[in-house]
């Protein structure tokens, strides 16, 4: 950064390759201040030498805010529109844009509570609409088939993307299928109940099971995204070769399974308990708590779950409309804020219904934050939401995370291999019970909105002083 303007090389490339550093020191700023509060600004080399002349102390939350929104606009100005051939998928302007608008929702909403005015809620609107204004000028939009976004590479809904290829730039993903199609590992990624009941239903409605035989039906008739995003039992699916070559669906079910009187599943073959959503245990299929993984984003034709080369989208159109949708509500917008609501409720296939496509009009705000949690499952936003609405209580009154144990009811034969579990002689063959997902009850405290800094850092630097959150004297909500 100090030095490019002294290249000898073409100022176009110099702008482009300035911008794209600009904005990743806004991302390494962001991913810093957003979970501890501010942190030393270091805007220019340090010499070498002595280590206590480059010891800094911490800025306030607001400064670097402030100047994580200055790179970002410098880097706004100067980026390329867009990238191709081997470029395809660098940052360019509307990733920068999007970014801007995630960067001051977080800091608009009640944990940071505006920052004394850097990150006001129309601040936010504002930003999130330029960066839809600016996308929708450059034919980005929502993908048509939700389950496609992550299959068909570069489509129209990518803002911001780390791309992989095979055998490149391949990854392992050996727990998010079976273990009979996967590898080493089995139930990393799992959807808990509260996922799982999250869903609405094609009509727009709640998933409200009253009866035994509507936990029965628990997957039919829900949105599209239920299907991209969860592998259920019976889910008419045959991933990769080692499926095929199993010529089997998945079946995912406790074969002697049994609750007690705690609601711990357990499987009475063995009586190992099924408490944790990290354990599991072979019978005639690989067995989950919840009996039920995660679809979305696995890499369908992968050679083996060793060599996963899905993209992954970082920034989603979805993201600007919901962003955008929250900042417009919160800043007094509420029907321009459902207008940006209507269509992900679309294009997950459902009916307009006698409303608003089954939208909470009367409580607009919990029903944005409800689409995000179905919308953006698996990807990695769900900490920092319940993070940014101060949402601790809701993880606390849950008492423990659920998972849903579908058991095979005694006297019922198993299912064949091919069975359609769309039908009621092969679903009703199953009881579902809500289970424990967990073995310790939810305990998190409000101080762990924020982290603190961790001993090692402190003793690096004596001059940065722990959060007083923590024990310390540094305020990082100013």
């Amino acid at each position: 950064m100090s030095k490019i303007d002294q290249a000898t090389f073409d100022e176009t490339s110099k702008k482009w390759i300035k911008g794209q550093a600009l904005f990743f020191r806004a991302w390494a700023y962001q991913s810093l201040v957003k979970d501890v509060g501010g942190m030393p600004l270091i805007l220019e080399p340090q010499p070498v030498g002595d280590l206590s002349s480059i010891q800094k102390p911490r800025n306030k939350t607001s400064e670097c805010v402030a100047q994580i929104l200055k790179d970002l606009d410098d880097a706004i100005a100067i980026l390329p529109d867009g990238w191709s051939g081997r470029d395809a998928g660098r940052i360019d302007k509307g990733a920068a844009l999007a970014f801007k608008g995630r960067v001051l929702l977080f800091y608009a909403s009640p944990l940071f509570n505006g920052l004394n005015g850097i990150a006001t809620w129309q601040k936010a609107y504002e930003a999130n609409l330029a960066a839809k204004t600016y996308l929708d000028s450059k034919g980005k939009g929502l993908y048509p088939v939700f389950g496609k976004i992550w299959e068909d590479e570069m489509n129209k809904e990518i803002i911001m993307v780390r791309r992989f290829n095979y055998p490149e730039s391949a990854y392992p993903a050996p727990g998010f299928i079976p273990l009979f199609a996967s590898a080493d590992d089995w139930e990393s990624d799992c959807p808990s109940w509260e996922l799982l009941k999250a869903f609405p239903m094609k009509d727009g409605s709640k998933f409200a099971p009253a009866s035994a035989s509507d936990y029965e039906k628990y997957f039919l008739n829900r949105d599209d995204r239920f299907y991209a995003t969860v592998l259920y039992n019976g889910a008419p699916v045959m991933w990769g070769d080692k499926w095929k070559k199993q010529n089997v669906y998945n079946w995912s079910f406790l074969q002697f399974g049994q609750i007690d009187a705690s609601n711990n599943a357990f499987d009475k073959s063995n009586g190992k308990y099924k408490n944790d959503l990290n354990q599991s245990w072979s019978g005639l299929t690989e067995f989950s708590p919840n009996c039920t993984y995660r679809a979305k984003g696995v890499d369908r034709s992968a050679p083996d779950a060793l060599h996963s080369a899905t993209d992954w989208p970082e920034i989603r159109y979805a993201e600007v409309l919901l962003n955008l949708a929250e900042a417009a509500f919160e800043s007094g917008k509420a029907s321009e804020a459902l207008n940006y609501l209507i269509p992900i409720r679309q294009r997950a296939g459902i009916s307009q219904g006698v409303g608003n496509y089954g939208i909470n009009t009367t409580d607009l705000r919990q029903a944005i934050r409800d689409e995000r949690f179905v919308e953006f499952a698996f990807e990695n936003k769900r900490w920092d939401d319940l993070r940014r609405w101060k949402a601790f209580d809701y993880l606390r009154s849950l008492g423990k995370r659920h998972g849903f144990a579908i058991i095979l009811k005694p006297g019922e034969s198993l299912p064949g291999k091919l069975d359609d579990i769309n039908k009621p002689a092969v679903y009703t063959k199953f009881a579902c019970n809500v289970v424990n997902g967990d073995k310790a009850t939810i305990g998190i405290q409000d101080k762990q909105y924020l982290f603190g800094l961790p001993y090692r850092i402190l003793q690096r630097n004596p001059k940065l002083q722990q959060n007083n959150t923590w024990g310390g004297n540094f305020d990082p909500f100013q």
